[in-house]
């Protein structure tokens, strides 16, 4: 079987982007692919002791004045992670305000918010369909 290639459009139709405004542009923000994720995850992995010295945890990930200290150390210490999720050169996200990288995290994060949740309903169509072809009952949810 021959290999399938996506062409740039493609993607776009398949993984929806969401516009960032961000001076004059519209950067158009995407849910991570999965090889993405990974190397996402690994660099945060570089800093996740810098994250918690800051005070950051499971319980307050979600505040403001944690999202701020998180973005404050992914400039500081891993500025390719905000290229990698957005799509901005390192150079130009070191120099953007860090309002504007806080509203850049907070906007990335909830493009992959909507992303999952749209992932964790697919998923539970797809072992619906898989019970039900197994003979089983599906379960509620």
């Amino acid at each position: 079987m021959k290999s399938v290639t996506f062409s740039d459009d493609d993607w776009k139709s398949l993984l929806p982007g969401k516009p960032f405004k961000l001076g004059h542009k519209a950067i158009d923000l995407y849910p991570l692919g999965a090889g993405t994720l990974a190397e996402i995850t690994r660099s945060i992995w570089t800093i996740q002791e810098d994250i918690a010295e800051a005070g950051v945890n499971k319980e307050n990930i979600g505040d403001p004045e944690s999202i701020l200290k998180i973005t404050s150390i992914i400039l500081e210490k891993a500025p390719d992670i905000l290229e990698k999720a957005t799509g901005i050169a390192t150079a130009d996200v070191k120099r953007l305000p860090l309002d504007l990288c806080v509203d850049l995290v907070t906007a990335v994060l909830d493009v992959n918010i909507e992303s999952r949740e749209s992932l964790e309903k697919n998923f539970i169509t797809l072992a619906q369909k898989v019970q039900r072809a197994m003979g089983a009952q599906p379960s509620e949810r």
